[in-house]
């Protein structure tokens, strides 16, 4: 285990780096459990080469971020999966990377989750908040939970620059779990079978809480479905002190 720990924090180091980036992004987590607790870790990072090519001489020309494919596969092992990634979504292109790493246990998914967390999802700015999920498991018998949260994207700008609301409004944020078993809580957004997905607004200053209850030998045909938290509207200062 503590040989795998350092193998993480050594591929977070490479991973840094190619991070380094403000808004005009994709990133997206997919965690895939199995009943035995296993399964693998996906990283989808991309930048929005439309808009960025949108702001010609200004942004200078857009280079597609890139991974050291040869020394994450060295540090992950043999079954790493690393490779380029160009995406259309809405009729825009996002070029990047993605990156799978199976775990074979709860322990070793905690260990990649918080590796990813503190290392590969830094953003290099000086307003940079983090673009990885905070995640915690918890093992309780066959019942598992597991809670966290995804950073806001917009923490740290100014929300009344037009431009910051341009390059951070066309940015795609997700989270998203698949499986095993009866799902009995989930505060997703939407749901496919027994694929949830967790989504950010671009523009929110506030994180996305993500939490999640499976028993892993039960009945996927019992699953729930998922219920978003309810979203308090933020009170109008001219409303306050009225009664």
């Amino acid at each position: 285990m503590a040989r795998f720990g350092r193998l993480l924090h050594a591929a977070a180091a490479a991973l840094v780096i190619t991070l380094g980036a403000s808004g005009c992004i994709a990133y997206e987590e997919h965690v895939t459990f199995t009943p035995t607790g296993g399964g693998t870790f996906q990283l989808k990072f991309g930048f929005d080469m439309t808009i960025l090519k949108s702001f010609g001489d200004v942004a200078g020309e857009p280079e597609p971020p890139a991974v050291d494919r040869e020394a994450l596969a060295q540090r992950f092992g043999q079954d790493v999966e690393v490779e380029s990634l160009s995406e259309e979504v809405g009729g825009r292109t996002y070029e990047g990377f993605r990156l799978k790493v199976g775990f074979d246990s709860p322990d070793v998914f905690a260990d990649l989750a918080e590796t990813v967390a503190e290392g590969a999802a830094e953003r290099a700015d000086d307003n940079a908040g983090r673009l990885a999920s905070d995640l915690t498991l918890s093992v309780s018998g066959d019942t598992y939970t597991l809670i966290g949260s995804i950073p806001p994207l917009f923490e740290g700008e100014d929300k009344t620059d037009p431009f910051a609301k341009l390059v951070f409004g066309t940015s795609r944020r997700a989270f998203v779990l698949t499986l095993p078993g009866q799902v009995t809580m989930a505060n997703a957004d939407s749901r496919d079978g027994q694929t949830y997905t967790w989504t950010l607004d671009p523009l929110s200053d506030t994180p996305r809480q993500i939490s999640a209850s499976w028993i892993a030998t039960g009945s996927p045909a019992q699953s729930a479905n998922p219920v978003p938290p309810v979203v308090s509207p933020t009170p109008s200062p001219s409303g306050r002190g009225r009664g």
